[in-house]
């Protein structure tokens, strides 16, 4: 989402707004890591995961009515859903990499900070050869695959939410 947030919004967006509607980005991602921490904690992770893809496909369809229409303040709705969902993606991604590399934290989150750096790279590679919707199609569909790659690794590697675990009395 940041790697679409940040290569397609600017070009759309009047400059004089430019720095207002990211700042409202990170803003919106400070305080959905607070929620979304909290939340978890009551819930678990998959439920949280599942709740932030949804609003992560939001900010994807609203990002791109802003960027066909001359409806500016869906610019601002969209960085707070892409704000909210990014502190969901990493609040959950983050505690679920501690708990499958226990041991080996440090090449857990650098493998993770390389995949992320590389999809942002691809994102915005992609970004000047393809046109805005199939931009947003592909990005949707990597986040459900994602979010699926997820509950298979549950499913059958590693439980990393407490949960989904039918023996904790959930």
């Amino acid at each position: 989402s940041q790697a679409y947030f940040f290569t397609v919004f600017p070009p759309k967006m009047d400059d004089k707004w430019v720095g207002f509607v990211f700042s409202t980005f990170g803003l919106a991602e400070v305080v959905g890591s607070l929620v979304n921490g909290k939340t978890s904690d009551i819930f678990g992770r998959k439920p949280i995961l599942w709740i932030t893809i949804v609003v992560e496909l939001a900010a994807f369809s609203t990002a791109w009515q802003a960027s066909q229409s001359d409806r500016f303040y869906l610019f601002w709705v969209a960085a707070v859903l892409f704000g909210v969902g990014d502190s969901g993606l990493m609040t959950q991604l983050y505690s679920t990499l501690g708990i499958l590399f226990p041991t080996e934290a440090e090449a857990g989150f650098a493998g993770f900070k390389f995949f992320q750096s590389l999809g942002f790279a691809a994102i915005a590679f992609c970004a000047i050869l393809v046109d805005e919707f199939t931009l947003v199609v592909v990005s949707m569909g990597l986040l459900v695959a994602g979010m699926l790659s997820f509950e298979w690794l549950d499913r059958h590697v590693c439980r990393v939410d407490a949960s989904s675990d039918p023996s904790d009395g959930r």
